[in-house]
């Protein structure tokens, strides 16, 4: 009888969750619901991750004390294949040639040298700009940043002259017409017609957009340009991150127009030349970027500051060519000391530095390649590949008697 009434005192203890866990005379519960799941989340490349962990009441301070603006760097791609061969490229998605590699590799050496740090890079839709972002981040040892592909930052559309030779181009039609075609504010070339071999109408890095030009003036490609500033690239600026812009020469012509309110006659006169670094700083003036006048260049129209003059490193590259074929098996730039990446590539930058010093001294480039002034030496410190040397056998001496 006893047995009887503990025995249903604990089933009536069960029945009314006296116990956390399930017995014989329980059946176990249902396993819990899973957590609802946060649909507010899109992946995004890491463009959330810029702005950080914030702890309460930390909009509070970015409103009474906002942070610097970030600083701002422009690259223009590296030579590509048809800008080699003097080809309009546009929206043909051709690659970066060897020297165009070199440029952009020469480039992050320049701002590594200048101390300058990136949290976010922009780029286009075409190789050439892609890979050219690639060796930049590569070089600042920052490839871990996120980087965005936009088609606003694609160079001008050159429609049905795209894949044409220019100076072929320019003896058949004349050079006025396609200087105008090329520097013009507002002359368009020809529409590019359909099925044309680079008509990028069905390509799939275009699918998002409702329809491909089919050709553009620089006033077009310029305007195109603003949406990104105003909604990404300003706006990151504003938040004090360092901006990276990878891009092409009149996309990157829209840009500075804007920045630093460029006139109509003026902006076709700027050019941005490949692969050298093009710097701005700003101050704030409420929620508006003023550009600081760091250009060195006078008179100057843009205040950005290049950190390389034209020209400099093409002809210090086409001076290492001389070298290589006088001296067989120089490798200039080859640097293979120890340390780590930041101290090989700025002693690699000083190599290139004396080249470019030799580039403009045609005596002392002479004497470096071995020419007549160098009485049968050569001057210039090369890695160059020796021989192996034989060893000498040495004779056995004989055990003592």
């Amino acid at each position: 009888m006893k047995g009887a009434l503990a025995l249903s005192l604990l089933q009536a203890a069960h029945s009314l969750s006296l116990f956390r866990r399930p017995s014989l005379f329980q059946s176990a519960r249902a396993p819990p619901a899973p957590p609802p799941v946060d649909t507010t989340f899109t992946e995004d490349d890491g463009y959330e991750l810029l702005k950080g962990h914030r702890r309460p009441f930390d909009w509070i301070r970015t409103r009474l004390r906002p942070p610097a603006p970030g600083t701002l760097v422009l690259v223009r791609h590296g030579e590509s294949t048809w800008n080699a061969n003097s080809t309009f490229t546009g929206w043909a998605d051709v690659d970066l040639s060897q020297r165009g590699e070199r440029e952009v590799e020469h480039a992050a050496r320049l701002l590594l040298e200048a101390g300058v740090s990136v949290d976010v890079a922009y780029t286009s839709r075409l190789r050439r700009a892609i890979r050219s972002s690639w060796i930049l981040l590569r070089g600042l040892d920052a490839v871990y940043r996120p980087v965005f592909k936009s088609w606003r930052l694609n160079e001008r559309h050159y429609g049905g002259l795209t894949g044409l030779s220019k100076p072929m181009l320019a003896a058949e039609l004349g050079d006025e017409r396609v200087q105008k075609w090329r520097h013009g504010l507002r002359d368009r070339p020809p529409p590019m017609p359909e099925g044309h071999a680079y008509d990028a109408a069905n390509e799939r890095k275009y699918a998002d957009l409702e329809a491909v030009p089919r050709t553009e003036s620089l006033a077009d490609t310029m305007d195109r340009c603003l949406p990104l500033w105003e909604s990404r690239i300003k706006p990151d600026l504003l938040a004090g991150k360092n901006v990276l812009v990878v891009a092409h020469g009149n996309s990157l012509r829209g840009l500075v127009k804007h920045i630093d309110d460029v006139s109509d006659g003026d902006i076709v006169n700027v050019s941005i030349p490949n692969g050298i670094p093009l710097v701005y700083s700003f101050d704030r003036a409420g929620g508006q970027l003023n550009p600081r006048n760091t250009s060195v260049e006078r008179p100057h129209v843009l205040s950005g500051n290049f950190l390389e003059k034209r020209g400099l490193l093409r002809a210090a590259l086409e001076a290492e060519v001389m070298l290589a074929k006088r001296i067989p098996g120089a490798r200039v730039f080859e640097n293979r000391g120890a340390g780590s990446a930041s101290v090989r590539a700025l002693a690699k930058l000083e190599l290139e530095r004396r080249l470019i010093d030799l580039a403009g001294d045609p005596a002392a480039l002479d004497r470096a390649l071995g020419g007549p002034e160098a009485n049968g030496r050569v001057s210039w410190t090369t890695t160059t590949t020796r021989p192996p040397r034989k060893r000498k056998r040495r004779k056995r001496r004989s055990a003592p008697r």
